[in-house]
This record gives C-alpha cells, structure tokens and sequence, in this order.
C-alpha cells in the first residue's frame, strides 16, 4: 500500500510514514478555522433542533372561529359573535381568522359581573 502525503499544490508520494505527523493545520490553516467554526455552527443548530423539540412537545390550545368559542361555552353561535364584538371576550384575529385562548377566555367571563340575577 502506497501513501501519500496532502500539499498545497499536489499529492506526493512518502517513501516513509515518519512524515504523515504532519497536522493540517499547516498546510491548510484556513480550513482548520473554518473546520472549528463549522463544528461550533453544527453545536448551535443542534441545541436549537433540542429547543424546537422541546416547545413542540407543549401542547398549545386554541379555540378557531366564533363556532369553536360557541361549542366550547356551550352557546348560541350568535351569542358567541356579540360577546366577541363587545369585547366581553379577549380574541386575536388575523384578517379572517378569529383566535380564543380557553384559559383567558375563562378568566374574562369569570371577572364579568352579571348584569342581572334571576
């Protein structure tokens, strides 16, 4: 078996092993750079990869629509758009998207106060 030893320039033959203690860092120091900044990149997607991970694994709840809040209260889809509209019930919407958080929605109707008692 033939050895060889990397240049710069080209590939030549060793006639002993003695030399191969070589270390790139000599021949290619800028690739030794780039070679370690490289392994640090890989650790930082990785670590982000284990972040993603973990945030997908918490389970978000989110009610879609004014017929979602109307089944999830157990009303009227008609009431469900007047409590919306007059703010009783926080909401994110995007253009036509309407959004409910079940904890805040709970938390809003808990702080109302009826209006009246029968």
């Amino acid at each position: 078996m033939q050895c060889f030893e990397l240049c710069p320039l080209e590939i030549v033959p060793l006639k002993d092993k003695s030399n191969m203690q070589r270390s790139n860092k000599e021949y290619y120091p800028e690739t030794t750079a780039s070679s370690e900044l490289l392994i640090e990149l890989l650790g930082k997607v990785e670590a982000l990869s284990n972040k993603v991970e973990q945030l997908s694994s918490v389970p978000i709840s989110v009610i879609k629509g004014i017929q979602g809040l109307a089944d999830f209260l157990g009303i009227s889809k008609s009431v469900a758009q007047k409590m919306k509209n007059e703010g009783i019930v926080p909401y994110i919407q995007y253009d036509r998207v309407v959004l409910f958080q079940p904890e805040k929605v709970l938390e809003a109707l808990a702080a109302q106060t009826p209006k009246y008692n029968r």
